[in-house]
């Protein structure tokens, strides 16, 4: 895969999950929802090297991957995240996908199933 269509190195990389593990943390302890709030985020997996490709993810508007969340942050929960008009914009020109992360205020941009053991991240 040439680096112009491997995104992982500039918008999709570690220092991005790492900052979305945080805000999605920060968000959940925020949570009205007794049943949320004490749950944690304890790291976002990088997704797999074929999920990275910059027109595919620009075509299909999402990643799938996987985190660790939960009361101890150990379970593991598949994880959709989800591209919106900014973090698209972001990952054609290659730019952090940090600035296009939602308010931390509100649960919003997090659908969460923790039955299904799934949840859904929408970057604006």
């Amino acid at each position: 895969m040439s680096v112009s269509q491997n995104i992982e190195s500039c918008s999709i990389n570690e220092s991005f999950l790492q900052s979305l593990e945080y805000h999605l943390s920060k968000t959940l302890a925020k949570s009205p929802d007794k049943n949320i709030k004490w749950l944690w985020c304890d790291g976002i997996k990088m997704p797999m090297a074929s999920q990275l490709n910059k027109q595919k993810i620009i075509k299909l508007k999402q990643v799938e991957t996987e985190c660790w969340l939960g009361i101890n942050g150990q379970e593991i929960y598949k994880v959709l995240i989800k591209f919106g008009p900014c973090s698209i914009e972001n990952l054609k020109n290659e730019l952090s996908l940090t600035n296009c992360v939602p308010n931390e205020e509100s649960m919003d941009w997090v659908k969460l199933r923790i039955e299904h053991k799934e949840v859904e991240l929408l970057l604006n």
